[in-house]
């Protein structure tokens, strides 16, 4: 009983610190097309 309680609140936590990655690797390269978007604009 307490293992598994256990196991699942390590599983939940890497859920999010997948989703947090995934999320910043979503963002980094937007962020990066800005730039080259806007440095090419001016």
């Amino acid at each position: 009983m307490m293992n598994n309680k256990t196991k699942k609140r390590e599983n939940r936590l890497h859920v999010m610190n997948i989703k947090m990655s995934e999320k910043m690797n979503g963002v980094g390269p937007f962020i990066v097309k800005r730039n080259t978007v806007g440095s090419n604009l001016t």
